[in-house]
């Protein structure tokens, strides 16, 4: 199914007509559960399907709050930051075909929205911050529908 889900993307179908095909199809996941659309995208992104393993792309960050130690950790997507080592396991997709996909994400993904002019709403932005938690405090909107 990854070679047909791979060979799906890089003509042209998105990650939710690929996800409703195999829904429609009957074709469970490893779980039994559905297809979704976010699935198929972390599919079609993750290199262990050419062979690959990831090393250094999730950080661990560790920060001390009134002296307890907090640890967090950040993935990160960018290929850049991350190391591309050889796996013991079979590759279900050749090296092209998976950079073939990554070159097909890249050009379906959407332009960042952002407006021509940028005014500010708020004269207090980025001023006040919570005095319990110390996070910034953001103006929310909200919309009546009647």
């Amino acid at each position: 199914m990854v070679k047909k889900i791979f060979e799906m993307y890089t003509h042209s179908l998105g990650t939710k007509e690929i996800a409703n095909y195999l829904n429609d199809t009957g074709i469970p996941t490893r779980h039994g559960d559905l297809w979704t659309y976010s699935t198929i995208s972390n599919m079609v992104t993750n290199p262990v399907y050419m062979g690959k393993i990831k090393r250094g792309w999730r950080k661990q960050f560790k920060t001390f709050e009134n002296g307890v130690l907090k640890k967090y950790t950040r993935a990160s997507n960018d290929p850049s930051t991350y190391s591309l080592f050889d796996g013991l396991h079979p590759a279900l997709v050749t090296q092209e075909v998976f950079e073939e996909a990554q070159k097909v994400r890249i050009s379906k993904a959407p332009e960042p929205k952002v407006k021509d002019e940028f005014e500010i709403k708020n004269a207090f932005s980025g001023l006040l911050f919570c005095g319990i938690c110390g996070k910034r405090i953001g103006r929310t909107t909200g919309s009546k529908s009647r």
